[in-house]
């Protein structure tokens, strides 16, 4: 049977809308061109900036696609919306101003319980009291546990944020909940003795997340060996220098040095003739004088990109593959080899290779230019695809902002079936913003097990948080007096609002007297706003951490100070304290304690979150399994 959630590819990508085509997990017959988002993202400059302003079109919503709406909060589940919600725990709140808090009241409506629920999107503006609830009741069997681990409860609300890191724990004993042992088994043997490979690795999600499943699932215990990073992959010295406490064999500086050195200069070229191409295209939407012109800019871009792309696959499967990808290269983890690091094992593929990449999202954000495939990141994404397609892993995992269009995916790895969700963190027991688009690309001669729709599937993992964005401020005071003497900048600042920049002062005024901040206030709740935004685009305030970008200054209203870079981190779901450590139970956190708060900020705001990934990833590894002979 084929799965009902394969992103077909009848049309190929250009029939496909140009945000969310398949976002949806289910295929939609729906081609319609949507608008394109405004975003006053100060930190990026889009290459069709005139573009941003165009009217809605007849827009593709994702309602019609059968998906999560993004403007919608977590779904409440039925028996549940009514209740009130449980006390909120006495957590231990650092803050470095002597100014009383006022009193914090808890939801005890319907109306207040979505009031408090409502996150905003990564891409369009909306407020808390603009949200819609919808109810919805997750299709559960009778509960079989037996030997999961009992530290989460299924289909609960998440009333601390500590419960939120047991997200690893909720997924496994759901699975054997719904389908009983043999998905605890399948996940187990999925991901012992497993060979894994990162790209755009960032800080190390997908490494982190292996750790996680692998603590969920007590590989030990069973005597299984957990698997192995082979290698990481990512140009940043910062990140390279992070991804070695995660232990993979090698790590790696670039995809683009993976290549041999002529088809580094064929790619190139190709690179070099489509820039002349996306200037020209960039001129005449800044001349264009009506919105007809704009979308048809926009349109002559989006077919300029599939082309580009179409060109580098069409210049790389011209060479053998003894030609194309370099056996070995320079390794950041060993700096004295001289380059003579294996790219992959020498030795024929494993039996159990899993591939991941979370690919840039410069180019396909509506915050960032929008160019899609015509962008300079679709070099590194071809490059990616051609180790797919020539290594053949029996996963590839790929992520990116909800605007990617997985039907690309499906395009160009034959021999693989493409199934694709969108998660957002609030439906894994965090409040944040961060919606991306999951995509599981898996080799035919393997299916996902008991269901049709990945999709609908996944639903009855989802659970919320009852507890708004202010839990997330919750680093121990001498973090925060650290933080705090950072940026002072050696003036001694004995408050956050004493050390905020003039600007910033400004824009937080503005948002204390705007009234919709107000209106989310008038309950008690926090309200968390990014002070490196304009004040008119209110998706950075929110009772959810806004979206967190590469430069943001995350400023709670009742708590007078910003979220620390290890709280950012923390928020995205890697466990930085003590609480959240122990809560997943994976022993130390990841990341090193003087990453600083420059690189710290730009790493969070460049990672996926792990609670997103991590479940993505485990529910296909635990309905993974091998198609039986024909």
């Amino acid at each position: 049977m084929v799965p009902m959630d394969v992103v077909t590819n009848q049309a190929g990508p250009s029939a496909e809308p140009e945000d969310g085509d398949g976002s949806s997990g289910c295929p939609s017959t729906d081609t319609s061109e949507p608008s394109s988002s405004t975003s006053t993202d100060e930190s990026s400059t889009s290459t069709l900036s005139s573009m941003s302003t165009l009217p809605e079109q007849s827009e593709q919503s994702e309602q019609s696609l059968g998906l999560p709406q993004e403007d919608a909060p977590p779904k409440v589940p039925k028996g549940r919306s009514s209740a009130k919600a449980k006390g909120r725990p006495n957590q231990k709140r650092a803050s470095a101003t002597a100014d009383a808090k006022p009193t914090r009241s808890e939801p005890s409506t319907t109306r207040e319980l979505q009031m408090e629920l409502s996150f905003c999107s990564d891409d369009e503006p909306v407020f808390a009291s603009d949200a819609g609830i919808q109810s919805k009741s997750p299709a559960k069997k009778k509960s079989r546990r037996t030997d999961a681990k009992d530290t989460s409860s299924n289909g609960l609300p998440v009333d601390t944020l500590e419960e939120a890191f047991k997200w690893h724990y909720h997924l496994v004993n759901t699975c054997v909940d719904s389908y009983g042992n043999k998905a605890l088994d399948r996940l187990a043997q999925n991901l012992a003795g497993a060979v894994w490979y990162s790209q755009y690795s960032g800080m190390g999600g997908m490494e982190i997340l292996k750790q996680h499943l692998e603590v969920a699932t007590d590989l030990a215990t069973k005597g299984l060996v957990p698997g192995e990073v082979y290698h990481s992959v990512d140009i940043d010295g910062t990140c390279q220098r992070v991804l070695l406490g995660h232990g993979p064999v090698h790590v790696f500086k670039d995809l683009l040095q993976t290549l041999t050195l002529p088809a580094r200069l064929a790619v190139q070229r190709v690179m070099a003739q489509n820039e002349l191409l996306v200037k020209d295209l960039h001129a005449k939407s800044q001349e264009a004088m009506t919105d007809k012109l704009k979308r048809e800019a926009k349109t002559a871009l989006k077919e300029a990109g599939n082309k580009l792309l179409k060109s580098l696959m069409d210049t790389m499967d011209a060479f053998p593959a003894t030609d194309l990808f370099e056996a070995t290269s320079a390794c950041y983890k060993h700096p004295n080899s001289d380059g003579q690091c294996h790219v992959f094992p020498d030795s024929d593929p494993s039996q159990k290779e899993y591939f991941m990449a979370g690919t840039s999202c410069t180019d396909w954000s509506s915050m960032g230019t929008q160019t899609s495939l015509a962008g300079s990141t679709v070099l590194p994404f071809a490059v990616e695809l051609q180790m797919v397609k020539r290594r053949r892993p029996r996963v590839f995992f790929h992520e990116c902002t909800r605007n990617f269009r997985p039907s690309i995916l499906q395009e160009y790895l034959p021999g693989y079936t493409v199934h694709s969700a969108i998660q957002k963190p609030p439906l894994r027991g965090f409040p944040i913003a961060r919606t991306r688009v999951y995509s599981a690309c898996i080799r035919d001669d393997f299916t996902l097990a008991e269901i049709s729709c990945l999709k609908s599937a996944l639903e009855g993992l989802d659970r919320f948080p009852t507890f708004d964005g202010g839990h997330l401020f919750c680093a121990p005071h001498d973090v925060v007096e650290a933080e705090l003497q950072v940026l002072s900048k050696g003036n001694r600042c004995t408050t956050f609002l004493d050390a905020l920049p003039a600007a910033f002062q400004v824009r937080r005024d503005q948002y204390n007297d705007n009234e919709r901040v107000k209106e989310m206030m008038s309950d008690g709740s926090d309200v968390i706003i990014n002070l490196t935004q304009n004040v008119d685009f209110l998706a950075y305030a929110s009772t959810h951490c806004p979206c967190l970008l590469t430069k943001s200054y995350m400023w709670s209203l009742r708590q007078h100070r910003p979220l620390t870079w290890q709280e950012l981190f923390n928020a995205q779901g890697i466990p930085m304290f003590d609480e959240s450590v122990n809560a997943a139970g994976i022993g130390v956190s990841p990341i090193p304690k003087d990453l600083g708060r420059i690189p710290g900020v730009r790493l969070a705001g460049n990672g996926f979150h792990i609670a997103c990934a991590g479940t993505f990833v485990g529910f296909v590894l635990a309905l993974l399994t091998e198609k039986s002979p024909v």
